[in-house]
């Protein structure tokens, strides 16, 4: 990246002042720090419209996309067109994998903070476990009762390990796959709720997702773990 221009483009539901824990405090803090005018510049809008004009431009020489197999393929037939190199990360699902002689503890910890900080909203987010037979039944059980301690508060509120997601459209899809998780055969742990949560608050993960369920294999950023 050295050389290059740094342009990001923020989620619509990120809010442009406050802060420094938020996108546009991050980014104030950089220049603060005195980095050159015109290195850096946030772009705020419709996030089609900002794509296209990026990736359609003739000065734009490759193209590096993370996300969606639905969207994948038309950034790939754009890029082509201007002779820009492509490359396409789609369906990402970030396996953790755990095998027999993996320390238990320390498995369980990295499973929980993959897949439940930020309530699961990250690219990096750890959707998918792969654990061996010999330690699969005892990091499930120990997976399930420090999923029941987890802290399930407002996300501003000191001890709260999971707040809630960021819009109702984020929730629907959360239980779009959830219900899309036990119509395909896994098996379902779901945890009770503190007293006073909307459903908003749930977590939950799945047992014995099949390897070519659609659940298991698509991209998704929840506070859900298979």
């Amino acid at each position: 990246m050295e050389g290059d221009g740094y342009e990001p483009d923020p989620s619509d539901y990120t809010r442009l002042q406050g802060s420094r824990e938020t996108r546009w405090g991050q980014d104030r803090a950089l220049m603060d720090a005195g980095l050159p005018d015109g290195v850096l510049n946030v772009v705020n809008g419709d996030p089609v419209r900002i794509s296209r004009e990026l990736i359609e431009s003739p000065h734009i020489r490759a193209v590096s996309f993370t996300g969606s197999q639905e969207v994948g393929p038309s950034v790939a037939a754009a890029a082509v067109k201007t002779g820009a190199r492509v490359q396409l990360e789609m369906g990402g699902k970030n396996p953790l994998i755990v095998l027999d002689d993996a320390d238990l503890a320390t498995a369980v910890s990295v499973a929980i903070n993959g897949a439940f900080f930020q309530a699961g909203q990250r690219c990096t987010a750890s959707s998918r476990l792969i654990v061996t037979d010999g330690i699969h039944d005892r990091f499930v059980d120990a997976m399930t009762a420090r999923m029941k301690t987890l802290v399930i508060d407002d996300a501003l509120k000191a001890g709260t390990e999971i707040g809630p997601v960021v819009d109702q459209r984020q929730l629907d899809k959360n239980f779009e796959y959830v219900e899309l998780g036990k119509k395909e055969g896994a098996g379902r742990s779901a945890l009770p709720l503190p007293s006073g949560c909307n459903r908003s608050s749930r977590i939950g993960s799945f047992a014995h997702a099949p390897a070519t369920a659609r659940f298991g294999s698509s991209s998704r950023t929840s506070p859900v773990i298979a």
